[in-house]
C-alpha cells in the first residue's frame, strides 16, 4: 500500500470529534442568520433566503449543478424553486447549516419531496430510517404511495411488506381503493397476505372494484375470480361464508368481520 493510501485510509479511520462538529455548525448557523457572508438567493413563495453557495452545493446534488451550470440562476445569483414551501425550505435550511433533525410526523412527507427534488441524499435516508420506525396501519399506504411517486424502490418494498402484513387492520381503508389493477393482482396473489378469513380478502375486492369508475369495470371485475373460492375450509377448520356478486354493485352478505 503506497504512503499517499495508507494516508487516506487514517484520515478515513479518525473519528469526529463532538466538540469540534458542534463549533462548525454553530458558525454556520450564525452565519446563515446573519447573511453576511451570502452569495446566493434562494427564492420560495415569494420569500428570499440568502444563503451560502458552498453549504447547498456541499449538501445539495441540485444546487451544485446549477452552480456550475453557468445558466442564468448561477449569473445572477438567483435562484427560484417550484414545488417547496416556504416552511418546509427553511427545514431544509436548518438541517444543512445547524445539523438538526427537524422531521417529524407532520412535516415528514413534505421534507421526504424536497430532499428528492434537491437531492440532499443524507436528507433523503434520514426521512426514509423515520417513516420505517413510524410505520402503522393508518399511515402504511400513503408511504407506499410517497415511495412510488420517489422512486424509492426500498420504500416501495418496504410498506408493500407491512400492508400485506396487516392486511386485517388496513382493508377498510379508502386508501386501498387507490392501488392499481396490477397492484391488486399483486396484492390478493401475495403468499405473504395474511388474513383470518379469505371472505376478507374478496369483500376487498369487490369494495375495489365498486370503488373503481365504470368504464374500468370489464377490466377489473377479472380479479373476483382470482381470490380463492367462497366457502372453501379456513385455516382453522372453520367455512368460509358465501358472499354473492352481481354485476356493478356488488351485495357482500353474511361476511364477517
Amino acid at each position: 500500500m503506497t504512503n499517499e493510501a495508507m494516508s487516506t485510509e487514517n484520515q478515513d479511520n479518525q473519528q469526529f470529534s463532538p466538540g469540534i462538529v458542534s463549533g462548525l455548525l454553530k458558525g454556520l448557523k450564525n452565519e446563515k442568520e446573519s447573511s453576511e457572508f451570502s452569495d446566493v438567493q434562494i427564492k420560495v413563495d415569494n420569500y428570499e433566503f440568502r444563503c451560502h453557495r458552498v453549504v447547498l452545493a456541499a449538501c445539495s446534488g441540485f444546487f451544485k449543478a446549477v452552480f456550475t451550470s453557468g445558466m442564468k440562476e448561477d449569473l445572477e445569483r438567483k435562484v427560484i424553486l417550484q414545488e417547496i414551501s416556504r416552511e418546509t425550505f427553511a427545514d431544509v435550511l436548518e438541517c444543512m447549516y445547524a445539523g438538526r433533525n427537524v422531521i417529524n410526523d407532520t412535516n415528514v412527507f413534505d421534507i421526504w419531496h424536497a430532499a428528492n427534488q434537491l437531492q440532499i441524499l443524507f436528507l433523503l435516508h434520514e426521512c426514509e430510517v423515520f417513516l420505517k420506525q413510524k410505520i402503522n396501519p393508518e399511515n402504511c399506504l400513503a408511504i407506499y404511495q410517497h415511495g412510488k411517486l420517489l422512486d424509492s424502490k426500498e420504500m416501495v418494498q418496504f410498506s408493500w411488506s407491512y400492508i400485506v402484513d396487516n392486511f386485517e387492520s388496513i382493508r377498510r381503508s379508502e386508501e386501498l381503493m387507490m392501488l392499481t389493477k396490477e397492484e391488486m393482482e399483486a396484492f390478493i396473489a401475495s403468499p405473504d397476505l395474511k388474513t383470518i378469513s379469505e371472505d376478507h380478502v374478496l369483500e376487498t375486492v369487490l369494495s375495489w372494484v365498486d370503488y373503481k369508475p365504470t368504464e374500468l369495470f370489464d377490466e377489473t371485475n377479472e380479479l373476483v375470480y382470482k381470490c380463492d373460492t367462497p366457502g372453501q375450509t379456513q385455516k382453522d377448520g372453520s367455512q368460509s361464508e358465501n358472499i354473492s356478486y352481481a354485476g356493478h354493485n356488488q351485495d357482500i352478505s353474511a361476511v364477517n368481520d
